[in-house]
């Protein structure tokens, strides 16, 4: 039997699920109400409520601001029919099946509205019609949950291996897998006529029936991540029409498309059929297709490439709308770059992995992209000398936005930062550099040239610095120094410094820490209860700091929870301090984010021409949320993530 096609796998996940969940679940984008009239469906509006005479547009406007207040929104869904489906609309925008008991009661009523009940000749509102994105992300716990023999098997210290007896629980796992997976897709395709986004995350392999139901969906944004694709495709992949028909291909009219990891098991796929598997799903969104998202590994192991790179052919195909295109791992030949590269885009992020040959060529034979206004370059390393990336740049100096990682190299100051000028990048309004570290060199130090050269592009609005690992953070970072050199920048409204490392100060005989400020002392340092007592009306606006040190299972307080209030507050005050003398220096600063703190800029109201820096939430952005959300693709983690645009 095929691990990717049996839920065994998905409930192993279990240990890592926290972290993956981070992921699939994050914060939600902001959620935009249905008009009225799109969420009733046939039905008309009866009641002479004068709420409901407001404008359809301003009545949405209405819900949107109620979004996060759920107990408005329950108040709202009480008064009548139109208004429970207003109501709807905002609560049920996003739904993400999870595996849970109230996921499948959510499903089951979905199923019951598959085929509504007409009440005096108009169908009655529904559920399904007020969601706009569906995810499907089963929950290990959950699966477990339902399949407590198997979840014992695989999640034991040291698993046993299946016997002949062991597999009935397993095939009636599968079996109530599928059934549910069969109502998902019958509910995404016949109960959920505004759904815009469906989101596809788990692993169990689909076949070509699944595949077919998928497209079915009225979605026209569509990801998948790490999904495997059946053994049944390899043998006699029908729906795509892979091997003789491409002319007779129907059209799958796509707006979006991410894909991370949709291939089939190596062992039952030939490479040959991979490559004909993608070039035909391609090719059938490719006409109506405006943003493409693609991490493909299929023979991709540590950013090198094993296996012969994708051909679309004797026929290139062509991507008439593609405005948005994100590689990051990509192994194509230089003609079906060349396809990618002669669409109208705005945005570009080249591959962190890919046939580098192949790229080369193509980015030198490319014509000028002069509609493009961003670029992102996730790994400079990979080009191993810089010389093509350096004359692709030249040739788009027009462009808005640049992010650039410098991977393991030490390509950054050299050769990029030099054609960083005035003149050359006259355009240039959101820059996000990120420098490399290596373990073996000590704490990284600000590399002052650098910043200089970028202290003369007077007229960048936002900035993002980053240097050394994610963690352990190592930039011992001057800020001194950098506002010295930074404070040209009258127009620069965002600033980030990212990878910073602080000492957390020290009593006499204790060894200062550099490392990072979330490595507690053993003592308070005496210069942190000063500092943590430093910003009374900080502390009465942000309140206490939310470091989770309460123990879930008897409420017990962490006996570290003072001490770490303590080094949070002051790590805290000192980055608010420092925010404000970069206020003080660049008159547009809007926002700043230093030591994982994200604060606003704003006039004193109690001293007038004085700028003080409000922190934005009372804990560290530990998991760059906020910082991902405000700096939008550019931000050089966001190269890391998947993301559907």
């Amino acid at each position: 039997m095929e691990l990717d096609h049996d839920v065994l796998p998905m409930i192993a996940e279990m240990r890592y699920w926290e972290k993956r969940r981070r992921k699939y679940l994050g914060k939600d984008h902001t959620r935009r109400a249905l008009l009225l009239d799109r969420v009733l469906g046939t039905r008309r509006i009866a009641s002479r409520s004068q709420l409901l005479q407001i404008p359809s547009n301003l009545l949405t406007d209405i819900v949107d601001m109620l979004a996060d207040d759920k107990p408005a929104l329950a108040s709202l869904a009480l008064v009548n029919s139109c208004c429970r489906q207003l109501a709807r609309s905002s609560q049920f925008a996003e739904v993400c099946f999870d595996y849970s008991p109230q996921s499948q009661e959510l499903l089951q009523k979905l199923l019951k509205e598959v085929d509504p009940q007409a009440v005096n000749g108009q169908e009655a509102p529904t559920i399904g019609a007020c969601i706009r994105k569906f995810t499907l992300a089963s929950e290990p716990n959950w699966l477990a949950y339902y399949n407590e023999e198997l979840s014992d098997a695989v999640t034991a210290e040291e698993p046993e291996p299946f016997t002949a007896t062991d597999f009935r629980p397993l095939e009636i796992a599968n079996e109530e897998y599928e059934r549910v997976r069969d109502i998902i897709l019958t509910t995404t395709t016949h109960a959920m006529p505004n759904l815009e986004v469906l989101a596809w995350n788990d692993s169990y392999a689909i076949d070509q029936e699944t595949f077919r139901r998928i497209m079915r969906s009225p979605a026209q944004h569509v990801q998948f991540e790490e999904v495997h694709l059946s053994e049944i495709y390899s043998q006699n992949p029908v729906p795509l029409q892979i091997r003789n028909h491409v002319h007779l291909l129907p059209i799958w009219p796509l707006r979006s498309l991410a894909i991370r990891s949709l291939m089939g098991s190596y062992r039952l796929w030939e490479e040959e059929d991979v490559h004909a598997f993608h070039t035909a799903l391609l090719r059938r969104c490719a006409s109506t297709l405006e943003s493409l998202v693609w991490h493909h590994v299929f023979g991709i192991t540590d950013y090198k490439v094993q296996a012969s790179a994708i051909s679309f052919g004797d026929e290139p195909i062509a991507f008439p709308r593609l405005r948005s295109l994100s590689f990051q791992s990509a192994t194509f030949t230089c003609s079906a770059f060349l396809s990618f590269l002669s669409s109208p885009l705005r945005h570009l992020t080249l591959p962190e992995a890919c046939d580098l040959n192949e790229l080369k060529q193509a980015l030198d034979k490319c014509d000028t992209l002069y509609r493009l206004e961003s670029i992102v370059i996730p790994n400079l390393s990979m080009f191993k000398n810089t010389e093509h990336i350096v004359r692709f740049l030249e040739r788009h100096s027009h462009i808005k936005e640049l992010g650039v990682d410098e991977g393991d190299t030490g390509y950054l100051n050299p050769f990029l930062i030099p054609l960083l000028s005035h003149e050359r990048f006259a355009n240039l309004r959101s820059l996000s550099l990120r420098w490399v570290w290596r373990r073996d060199e000590g704490p990284l130090q600000t590399p002052e040239e650098a910043f200089s050269t970028i202290g003369t592009l007077t007229f960048l609005e936002q900035l993002t610095l980053a240097a050394g690992a994610e963690t352990p953070f190592t930039w011992v970072a001057d800020h001194d120094k950098l506002r010295t050199t930074l404070c040209g920048l009258k127009k620069l409204r965002k600033f980030a410094v990212f990878g910073d490392a602080y000492k957390i100060g020290s009593r006499p005989g204790e060894a200062a820490n550099i490392t990072g400020f979330w490595n507690w002392c053993s003592v308070a340092p005496t210069e942190s209860d000063k500092d943590a007592a430093a910003m009374p009306l900080i502390d009465a606006e942000v309140g206490d700091e939310d470091l989770d040190f309460v123990d879930k299972s008897d409420g017990s307080i962490d006996p570290h929870w003072k001490l770490n209030t303590v080094v949070e507050k002051a790590h805290r005050n000192r980055m608010v301090s420092q925010a404000e003398k970069y206020a003080a220096v660049l008159p547009s600063l809007e926002w700043i984010y230093l030591g994982q703190r994200p604060m606003a800029i704003r006039e004193d109201p109690n001293e007038p021409g004085r700028r003080a820096a409000i922190p934005l939430t009372n804990r560290r952005d530990s998991y760059h949320t906020i910082l991902k959300e405000t700096f939008d693709r550019i931000t050089w983690m966001e190269w890391r993530e998947w993301i559907i645009i």
